[in-house]
């Protein structure tokens, strides 16, 4: 897309949010449950045993958006040159063929996203944002309306302090529950000093104008921008949570997943307006496998 058609595209996106609203410490013993009903994209969750997965080697970097069993780990992850999108012949179902770095979105048993209501055990995951305003760096590049946070913002898990890199969006949403999609996620993607990756999903529900969406579309056409990010997340941090893999390329495994259970609203005309800057840019639901899926209590 050029400059000034992505300039118009911006300017009609906003113009339309406007007239919208002129009208109007982990807990590591799990209480093991029953798979709910709904196992996502035509498979059925394999029995797991309830206890902590096991801690990963390592996740990916958090530039983009987001190996070698012939998988590489997410952590030693880079971009590679092969073209890829979210329909057609570079589409998910053409990622693994495209290069050989990509093999771990078809021979991966760890993949993302799934569908959350096949959660196996329930436990509470304690998560505290350590959010704030900082300046940020907004782009659209080519995949997703992408975030670039500045150091010192950061989550923690109860065991480790992971740094906030980026959030960025997808719609409709990755991520479902019953096998329904939202219509919008963002992803909020951390890394330790290990380099382990931590992802925060929040889901986005058809409702009020949510002015922090605004404040995030009006940062596109600014080189730099102070925002909060805590402004975007809902009150109740309660999370599913599981072991997966990067959404888009490489898919490399080893990433740690928290979804949040509580869904923030967004009005009709503020989903559109990234329906038009990015396109549908979801991954298909993928198998569970033999995996720990935690549902909140």
């Amino acid at each position: 897309m050029s400059p000034n058609a992505f300039r118009l595209l911006l300017v009609a996106a906003t113009a339309a949010i406007a007239a919208c609203s002129a009208q109007g410490s982990e807990n590591e013993s799990y209480e093991a449950v029953p798979p709910a009903d709904g196992h996502g994209a035509g498979h059925e969750a394999s029995p797991v045993t309830a206890h902590a997965a096991p801690k990963d080697d390592g996740h990916g970097q958090p530039a983009g958006d987001h190996g070698d069993n012939g998988q590489k780990s997410a952590k030693n992850a880079h971009h590679d040159p092969a073209h890829w999108t979210y329909a057609g012949e570079s589409g998910p179902d053409y990622w693994a063929a495209m290069s050989h770095d990509f093999s771990a979105c078809s021979t991966g048993t760890m993949q993302s996203p799934i569908d959350l209501s096949t959660a196996n055990a329930a436990g509470d995951v304690m998560i505290q944002a350590d959010y704030r305003p900082a300046f940020i760096e907004t782009v659209n590049n080519g995949h997703t309306v992408q975030v670039n946070t500045t150091g010192g913002l950061s989550l923690s898990n109860g065991r480790n302090r992971y740094h906030l890199a980026q959030f960025h969006f997808h719609t409709p949403s990755e991520h479902t529950i019953n096998g329904q999609h939202y219509p919008m996620e963002m992803h909020f993607v951390h890394k330790d000093e290990n380099g382990e990756l931590l992802v925060l999903g929040v889901l986005f529900e058809e409702g009020a104008s949510n002015p922090n969406l605004n404040a995030v579309l009006e940062s596109l056409s600014r080189d730099t921008y102070q925002f909060d990010p805590s402004k975007l997340l809902p009150a109740n941090l309660d999370v599913y949570r599981y072991q997966g893999s990067l959404t888009t390329p490489p898919c490399s495994e080893g990433v740690n997943w928290h979804v949040v259970r509580q869904p923030v609203t967004a009005s009709i005309a503020q989903i559109r307006a990234f329906q038009q800057l990015m396109g549908e840019n979801a991954r298909p639901i993928q198998a569970v496998n033999n995996r720990l899926v935690v549902r909140p209590l």
